[in-house]
This record gives C-alpha cells, sequence and structure tokens, in this order.
C-alpha cells in the first residue's frame, strides 16, 4: 500500500485523534462546546473541525483552498493570544500521529509528505504573524483615536475597577 492510500484509508481515525489532541488545549469546559460541529450555533468549533480536516486533506495532495482554513486557524489562535509555537503545534501533532500508525510505510514518501506538513508549518507561522500584526496595529489605532477612553469607563469592568478602589480606601 501506498503511503497516499495509508493517508486516505486512515483518514477518520487520524482526523477524530487529531481534532481530540487539539481540543485538549482548550480548557475542559470549553472542549464539549468545540466539539459540535454546526456552523452558525458553533463557529469557533466549525471552523477548527474544518480547518483541520481541510489542512489533512491538502497535505493528502486533495484540496487546494486548505490556505484559507490555515489563515483562519491561524487567526483564531492570534486572537486567543496563543504563542506561536502553540498555534503551530498542531502541525507537528499530526506529524506525530502519522507517524505512530505508519508503521512499515516507504520512508522516501513519508519525508516527502513530513516536509510539506513543515511548509505548510512555515507558510502558518506566516499568517500567524501577520495575524498578530494586524491586531496590534488595531489596538494601536484604538489608543491612538481614544475612542476605548469612551468605552472604558461606561464599562462594568470600568466601574467595578473604580469601585473597587473605593472600597479599599474606605474599608
Amino acid at each position: 500500500m501506498s503511503f497516499a492510500e495509508f493517508l486516505h484509508e486512515n483518514e477518520t481515525a487520524i482526523l477524530s485523534r487529531w481534532t481530540d489532541v487539539v481540543l485538549s488545549t482548550y480548557p475542559a469546559e470549553a472542549r464539549s462546546f468545540l466539539e459540535g460541529k454546526y456552523r452558525f450555533a458553533n463557529p469557533l468549533g466549525y471552523n477548527l473541525t474544518q480547518g483541520l480536516r481541510r489542512i489533512y486533506r491538502r497535505l493528502r495532495g486533495e484540496e487546494d483552498d486548505a490556505d484559507a482554513y490555515l489563515e483562519q486557524m491561524m487567526k483564531i489562535m492570534a486572537v486567543q493570544d496563543r504563542a506561536p509555537s502553540e498555534a503551530l503545534s498542531l502541525l507537528f501533532d499530526l506529524k506525530g500521529l502519522v507517524a505512530d500508525r505508519a508503521e512499515g510505510q516507504d520512508a522516501a514518501e513519508m519525508s516527502a509528505w513530513f516536509a510539506g506538513v513543515d511548509a505548510m508549518a512555515l507558510r502558518g507561522f506566516d499568517l500567524y504573524a501577520e495575524s498578530r500584526e494586524r491586531l496590534f496595529k488595531a489596538r494601536l489605532r484604538e489608543i491612538n483615536s481614544g475612542n476605548y477612553l469612551l468605552t472604558r469607563h461606561g464599562c462594568p469592568s470600568a466601574l467595578l475597577d473604580r469601585n473597587d478602589g473605593i472600597d479599599r480606601e474606605v474599608g
């Protein structure tokens, strides 16, 4: 059996395990919510599961538009303020999961596939960095415009901060 056939035949098992590994990086309370696969009721869980499936199929050579899913996943990780190593670990986790199941496969084919995963990880790093840069620029624009002052002083957390300060001074 060729390595491509191996990846095709084991897709369900590998994707299931890969999804579990990625979701295990989230708090336990969030995992059950993220496992939902309904696009509009749970967009984050849907984007994660669809992204993993499309990336896997792209690495198998079936999908052409996986970059859009990789970009979406890197945006999610950037907004969640994850470290780049944590954000990209999902691709390296896939390599480990495949290697664990691929006993007896052709080493040259596996090596070529692993090189494709590495190339996607490099692309993912670029996408993650771009997303973080966009976030920081948006924050900078907000600070420079002063709009955060309009919302910060009227929001409940600001009121709680002010009340905590008063209580400590009085008490």
